[in-house]
């Protein structure tokens, strides 16, 4: 993909990007469903108090949506996971000694604190996606319920 990477007309309304030029709004972009969302049954207890949490705050900043209904579930169950790594590499330690076939012993790397850091990126980027880092979050603004639309002409 060359360019800079596409974002929905959602967003870009969000940020602002069509009051400055309306003719930059795309037409024939699909509209995100609305609707309540419902927390998957699968998940488990730490992923599912995840989902709730996080719908919340989607919800607080506008942006919740049934269409990233997959993309929250997902994160809850990343997030879960690199939980249980987290506490795996506060018990057991960030390395492992492994004694190797000539009875030489090494230091490694723990395999829980490997797949912390995979969950790590991983939530991140998703987190991205959801608008839930400091700079994400910059670059988007949303109307507050009861507020002026054009107060940001007198601010």
């Amino acid at each position: 993909m060359r360019g800079r990477k596409p974002y929905p007309a959602e967003r870009h309304e969000a940020a602002g990007t069509y009051q400055h030029d309306p003719k930059r709004r795309r037409k024939a972009e699909p509209v995100a469903p609305e609707g309540p969302l419902r927390c998957p049954d699968h998940l488990d207890a730490t992923a599912q108090a995840a989902w709730v949490a996080l719908c919340e705050t989607l919800d607080t900043l506008g942006v919740l949506s049934p269409a990233y209904e997959r993309l929250i579930e997902r994160w809850a169950v990343h997030y879960s996971k690199w939980l249980l790594c987290t506490e795996k590499v506060a018990e057991l330690g960030p390395v492992v000694e492994v004694t190797g076939p000539k009875g030489r012993t090494e230091v490694k790397r723990s395999p829980w604190s490997s797949e912390q850091h995979k969950f790590a990126a991983e939530l991140t980027r998703m987190e991205i996606e959801l608008c839930l880092t400091p700079a994400a979050k910059a670059r988007v603004s949303t109307a507050r319920p009861g507020a002026n639309p054009d107060d940001h002409f007198f601010n």
